[in-house]
């Protein structure tokens, strides 16, 4: 009876490995982007890709990140990383985006028009910043708040 439930549960689970998910640890990571993954049932795939659901997205993942396999057909790809999983996700595009809390660099205009009150007195002032103070020491801005919402 034991040798006929093995042999049920190995085709069983042949025949439904691509409908499904399973948990996995990246056991290889490769500079084309893809990784070997070790599944939480013992079995292993190599050389499957990341789908993360937006194109042009790539995602960077050290070796021992948990992530979730899905199959289309007979392809696997990673569907879902854990939350500390992917090491850094790169939007594929010319232009950089920046977090709350990052730092980045601020230009300045050549010339800023000032006006205010000053001891109650209205005041009117152009001021340009000296050259060789604007290179020795760039302005600096943390990012406050922004749009969760971006474009490449």
């Amino acid at each position: 009876m034991r040798a006929l439930a093995k042999i049920i549960s190995s085709v069983v689970r042949l025949r439904t490995r691509h409908h499904r998910h399973a948990t996995g640890e990246i056991a290889a990571a490769f500079p084309n982007g893809t990784f070997d993954v070790s599944l939480a049932d013992g079995s292993s795939l190599q050389g499957i890709a990341p789908r993360p659901g937006v194109p042009a997205l790539l995602v960077q993942a050290d070796v021992g990140a948990k992530c979730l396999v899905a199959w289309e057909g007979s392809d696997a790809f990673i569907a879902a990383w854990e939350s500390s999983g992917a090491r850094q996700i790169q939007l594929g595009g010319s232009r950089p985006l920046a977090r709350v809390g990052d730092e980045v660099d601020v230009m300045l205009p050549e010339v800023v028009q000032v006006s205010g009150l000053a001891n109650g007195v209205p005041f009117t002032a152009i001021l340009t910043p000296d050259p060789l103070v604007s290179e020795t020491l760039k302005p600096q801005a943390l990012i406050r708040g922004g749009n969760l919402r971006f474009t490449a």
